[in-house]
């Protein structure tokens, strides 16, 4: 099963359900471990000539797989995860009473696009989500009970000032000695070893609520090596014929990467465009935003990617800011 939805009348509530165990063939569909396919959760992965990273596996069984094969994020299979997205109001099937003012209204249009952005965020940020959830709820109920644009224009303001005061989640470290790393994340969020999909034991991912259907927020893979080495070989970097670094992933063009640094490292950043699949409206080869990073002291490396939906927020990026290498 890949996902099911309930519209909450303006806002949907997203409930990522248990999916299947994926696999690539060789014609690049991903298919479930039973080799069932649906068009709702299928996602194609285009045979681009790209260069081939190298796994976990000890060098006398390590295979070369597609180093993009993590530009198209299969359904999460977190079992259920309490998620909770609000989409604007779609006036396509604007069906109640309070739909139907709110579509005849630019303004409440509007107010319920920020309201929509505004919860998203509170969800991210709160250090109670549970509390979050359950009000906005409450918030919909009132503002369902409105009569007339005056009230519904009233209880969007309202709602969002409350929204914008959620208390925020404290920032605590992560730190794990066998790997030699540490970094800071949101309490609210989780760190897990060994990562959704990628596996692993030299990789630790930032998971949570609000990942759409992503396997995580961010991921971190640790590698020995420099920066330059790590950037071309377990990443997707490379250098153009002026001796500058871009990508060489995606369906888009390439993009010039960016050094950038933070404690005790430097590092090659980038975001491209890349596929993402949707389980409401199938595949979108160009819908999503990846962000890759590497990260180097000199001796060691961490590449750092996200899957296209999720993880170029403030708080995701403060943890690749916070990231330290400790040996």
């Amino acid at each position: 099963m890949c996902a099911k939805s309930s519209s909450i009348s303006g806002s949907s509530l997203f409930v990522i359900a248990t999916a299947v165990k994926w696999q690539a063939d060789e014609s690049g569909i991903i298919a479930s471990a039973d080799n069932s396919r649906s068009s709702r959760c299928l996602c194609f992965t285009p045979n681009w000539p790209r260069p081939l990273r190298r796994t976990h596996n000890p060098p006398d069984k390590a295979k070369t797989v597609p180093r993009f094969r993590r530009l198209c994020p299969a359904v999460a299979a977190m079992g259920i995860a309490l998620s909770a997205h609000a989409a604007a109001i779609d006036c396509s099937s604007a069906n109640t009473r309070t739909d139907r003012l709110i579509c005849g209204n630019d303004a409440l249009v509007s107010a319920d696009s920020s309201l929509a952005a505004a919860y998203d965020h509170a969800v991210d940020m709160a250090e109670d989500q549970d509390a979050v959830i359950r009000s906005q709820h409450a918030w919909l109920r009132q503002r369902n009970a409105c009569s007339d644009v005056a009230c519904i224009a009233s209880a969007y303001r309202e709602r969002i000032d409350a929204l914008k005061r959620v208390k925020h989640a404290s920032w605590t470290t992560y730190s794990n000695p066998a790997l030699g790393i540490s970094f800071e994340y949101l309490a609210n969020r989780k760190v897990k070893t060994p990562c959704p999909v990628l596996g692993g034991d030299h990789c630790v991912a930032i998971v949570g609520r609000n990942m759409w259907n992503s396997d995580y927020f961010i991921a971190f893979e640790i590698f020995d090596g420099t920066l330059e080495a790590t950037a071309e070989d377990q990443a997707v970097f490379d250098r153009d014929e002026d001796g500058k670094w871009i990508t060489n992933a995606g369906p888009g063009p390439n993009v010039k990467a960016e050094s950038f640094s933070g404690p005790g490292w430097k590092g090659l950043r980038a975001t491209i465009v890349c596929g993402i699949n949707d389980p409401a409206t199938g595949f979108h080869a160009v819908a999503g935003n990846c962000y890759w990073a590497v990260l180097s002291n000199g001796k060691r490396s961490a590449v750092a990617d996200t899957q296209g939906i999720v993880g170029t927020d403030d708080a995701t990026l403060h943890s690749v800011a916070t990231f330290r290498f400790n040996r």
